[in-house]
C-alpha cells in the first residue's frame, strides 16, 4: 500500500489515515500517525447533539404563532400532508389554504432551546418555497427576551430545486452561543400582489455539540438506501463498475451499508467510475477536513484519487489525495483524512469526488467509502 500526496498547489495538504485502534476490524496504518494527536476511540464518530427537532408528523405544540391575522387559519403556519414529496407524511406550511391576495404576516417561533455551554450550533432543514412579487420569505434566530436577532436566512421568489425540496444547512452565529433560551423563526409576508404558494419545510433540527471536536458541513453513512447526496459518472461501456451501494461485510468498521466502486467485482476491463456529492459550504469556516472510512485493492499502476472542487467554476478543481496498491490489513476499514486546501474554504458550493482508474492490469477489487464526513473548524488535539 502507498499514499501519495499529490496536491500540486499546496504541499501543507497532507494524506493521513488512521483508524481507532481498539475496535475489531479498524485497520492501522503502516507507522505512526503523522501528528501527536491522538487517535478518535469512536468507528464512526458520534455526532453532534441535537437540541431541537421537530418531524410535523404530530402537532405544532413546538411552536409559537404571530400573526396580523391570527384567525386566518387558512394562512397561518399548519401541518398538511403530502407523503409524495419529502419524507414522513407531515410538513409544515405556511399556506395551508392555499394562495392569498391579501397583504398579511405570519411567523412562526419555536419553543426555546439551550445553546448554554455552547460554542457551534447549525440550523438544518429541508425547504421549499413560491412566493409572488413583493413577498418575503425569511428565517431568523433570537433569543426568547429579543435583545439578539439575527437573519439567518433571506430567500427569493422560488428555491432552486422548485417543486422538490432543497436542504438548507445555516450556520448559527456565534453570538447566540451560550445563551439559555433561543428561538428559531420562520416567516411569510404576503405583499399587496399575493402570497403565491407560501413556504413548506420539514425535519427543522438544530444541533449544538456539547464539548465539540468539529462542525460539519457534510455527512453521509450511505444507511438511507440511496445515492441521493452523490452524482455518478461512469464510462458506459461498464456495467456493474459504477460506483454503487452495497452490503458492508461484518468485518469493516462502518454501518449496514457502503458504497463501491465496483460492486460487480472484479474486472480486468480500463474503466473510470466518479463519485462527486452534493455541493455543501464552506462559508464562515476557518478550515476544514475531509474524513471517510475505506478500503481498496488496485492491481498495477490502477489508482483511486480524491478530489475537491468548487462547483461554481470549473478551473478550481484539486487532486488532494491518490491511493494505490492494496490499504492495510485488507479488507478492513481504516479512517481517512485530508486537509481541505484554503482556497476553498469561504465557498458556497464545494464537493468532494472519488475517482477509480482501472488499467488493463485487474483483475483488482477497486475501492469502498463509508461514512463521508467534512469536518470544519476542528479544535487544537483533535
Amino acid at each position: 500500500m502507498s499514499i501519495r500526496s499529490v496536491h500540486s498547489s499546496l504541499s501543507r495538504s497532507l494524506l493521513s489515515a488512521i483508524c481507532a485502534a481498539p475496535l475489531a476490524g479498524c485497520a492501522a496504518l503502516d507507522g505512526p500517525p503523522p501528528s501527536s494527536r491522538p487517535l478518535s476511540l469512536s468507528c464512526p464518530d458520534p455526532g453532534p447533539d441535537i437540541v431541537f427537532f421537530d418531524n410535523f408528523e404530530g402537532d405544532t405544540s413546538q411552536w409559537v404563532l404571530i400573526s396580523d391575522h391570527p384567525a386566518d387559519s387558512d394562512h397561518n403556519w399548519a401541518i398538511t400532508s403530502n407523503p409524495s414529496v419529502y419524507a414522513g407524511a407531515g410538513q409544515l406550511s405556511s399556506d395551508p389554504g392555499g394562495p392569498t391576495v391579501a397583504t398579511y404576516y405570519s411567523r412562526f417561533d419555536s419553543i426555546p432551546f439551550s445553546l448554554a455551554g455552547r460554542t457551534h450550533a447549525r440550523l438544518r432543514l429541508a425547504s421549499r418555497h413560491h412566493t409572488s412579487l413583493n413577498s418575503i420569505y425569511q428565517i431568523f434566530v433570537r433569543t426568547l427576551d429579543g435583545s439578539k436577532v439575527s437573519l439567518i436566512g433571506d430567500f427569493g421568489p422560488a428555491n432552486p430545486s422548485w417543486p422538490a425540496f432543497d436542504q438548507l444547512d445555516i450556520p448559527i452565529p456565534a453570538d447566540f452561543w451560550g445563551e439559555p433560551q433561543v428561538r428559531i423563526s420562520l416567516l411569510i409576508q404576503a405583499g399587496p400582489h399575493g402570497g403565491d404558494f407560501g413556504a413548506q419545510v420539514d425535519n427543522v433540527l438544530v444541533s449544538a455539540p456539547a464539548n465539540p471536536s468539529c462542525g460539519l458541513a457534510f455527512f453521509d453513512s450511505f444507511e438511507s438506501g440511496s445515492l441521493s447526496k452523490w452524482d455518478v459518472h461512469s464510462d458506459p461501456g461498464t456495467p456493474g463498475h459504477r460506483w454503487d451501494l452495497a452490503q458492508a461485510p461484518p468485518s469493516v468498521c462502518a454501518t449496514a451499508s457502503e458504497v463501491r466502486s465496483d460492486p460487480a467485482g472484479h474486472t480486468t476491463a480500463q474503466h473510470s467510475s466518479r463519485l462527486e456529492s452534493q455541493p455543501f459550504s464552506l462559508v464562515g469556516v476557518g478550515s476544514a477536513k475531509l474524513q471517510f472510512y475505506g478500503r481498496w485493492s488496485l492491481a498495477g499502476d490502477d489508482r483511486f484519487q480524491i478530489f475537491i472542487a468548487d462547483r461554481d467554476s470549473d478551473q478550481l478543481r484539486s487532486l488532494v489525495g491518490e491511493l494505490t496498491g492494496t490499504s492495510a490489513d485488507f479488507p478492513a476499514n481504516q479512517k481517512v483524512e485530508i486537509d481541505i486546501p484554503a482556497e476553498f474554504i469561504g465557498r458556497p458550493h464545494v464537493s468532494v469526488s472519488f475517482l477509480v482508474l482501472t488499467g488493463s492490469y485487474g483483475p483488482g477489487f477497486g475501492a469502498a467509502v463509508d461514512d463521508v464526513k467534512i469536518l470544519t473548524d476542528c479544535h487544537p488535539g483533535y
